[in-house]
């Protein structure tokens, strides 16, 4: 515990408890992208588990150090970008634990051999067919990515690396940010948050398609798929929360602040409600919210009911069809 001056510091002057939160947003952005800085990074199985158990007991720990001692909006303030941070690193946990199991799995080349037989067997134009109504995709390109992509990664026995590069690829292809350079009409926040909810909807129905197929196969390499479809769709959630974040940099690149502190940057919860910002370590989302933000900017509108923008903001147009 802290000197009684120190404490009474706390209490006659907000601005500690400000600066405070924002040292720890940099404390835990800086964790996240020393332990986990890709969403492959090969960890001991031990270290892992340690970094679990440091989440579970990261806030009770706070909370047992601070309580009745501290003013309450100093504890609420720690806790809350602590409660962010946890959540935040267990994905990221979650999602490194299903990477190392897919890339032990296809480091198996007959375990791969057979999901290419497998997977040769699809009734890719079936798949199609049931998806096109639902999804309104575009035939020819969804067949490439999957008789052609996947088939050809499978054959030259790709690591995951490769996997995740394409994954990746498919992302940037049909959700394209808005830059400086390269502005696309599509710049309205919402606008953009409900194209990425609708290509989430579209690649999961799809990868479920596939995996009801194989399983109505019998196909022996079925649980291998899964496993891959499991880690896939996280890995594109992970994806598309990075273009919410660069899109909310897009938007927010002329706001400028004068504090001497740590520039504030919006954070990202699992499943936002808010559009999250770019940090400025690996592109990831942030810790950090935007100073002066709004709470109610960028939600996600309901994918039956697209945002409505006053008259005089041009429609957007998606730079491609999902």
């Amino acid at each position: 515990m802290l000197p009684d001056r120190f404490r009474n510091a706390i209490r006659s002057t907000p601005e500690f408890t400000e600066a405070v939160w924002r040292w720890d947003c940099c404390l835990y952005d800086a964790i996240i992208s020393t332990m986990l800085p890709k969403v492959y990074t090969p960890t001991p199985f031990d270290t892992l588990d340690s970094l679990r158990t440091y989440t579970r007991e990261l806030l009770p720990c706070i909370e047992e150090s601070l309580r009745n001692h501290y003013p309450e909006t100093f504890v609420l303030k720690k806790l809350t970008v602590a409660e962010v941070f946890v959540s935040k690193f267990r994905r990221h946990l979650k999602l490194n634990f299903m990477a190392n199991d897919v890339a032990d799995m296809i480091h198996d080349v007959p375990t791969v051999d057979n999901m290419q037989r497998d997977w040769d067997t699809i009734d890719f134009d079936n798949v199609i067919d049931q998806s096109d109504w639902l999804c309104e995709c575009e035939p020819r390109q969804i067949k490439h990515i999957l008789q052609f992509d996947v088939h050809n990664l499978l054959s030259a026995n790709a690591d995951l690396d490769c996997w995740i590069t394409w994954i990746k690829g498919i992302v940037d292809r049909f959700m394209g940010v808005p830059t400086q350079q390269y502005p696309y009409t599509v710049k309205h926040p919402s606008y953009y948050t409900f194209y990425a909810k609708e290509f989430i909807f579209k690649w999961t129905y799809c990868t479920t398609l596939l995996t009801k197929d194989l399983s109505s196969r019998h196909a022996s390499s079925e649980e291998s798929f899964r496993m891959m479809q499991w880690f896939f769709d996280d890995l594109v959630l992970y994806f598309v929360e990075q273009k919410l974040s660069k899109m909310a940099l897009y938007s927010f690149q002329d706001a400028t602040t004068a504090s001497p502190l740590p520039q504030a940057l919006p954070f990202s919860s699992p499943f936002p409600t808010s559009i999250p910002q770019v940090s400025s370590v690996h592109g990831s989302p942030s810790i950090l919210p935007p100073a002066g933000s709004n709470d109610s900017f960028g939600t996600i509108p309901k994918l039956a009911e697209p945002p409505t923008t006053s008259a005089t903001e041009s429609s957007p147009v998606k730079g491609e069809n999902a």
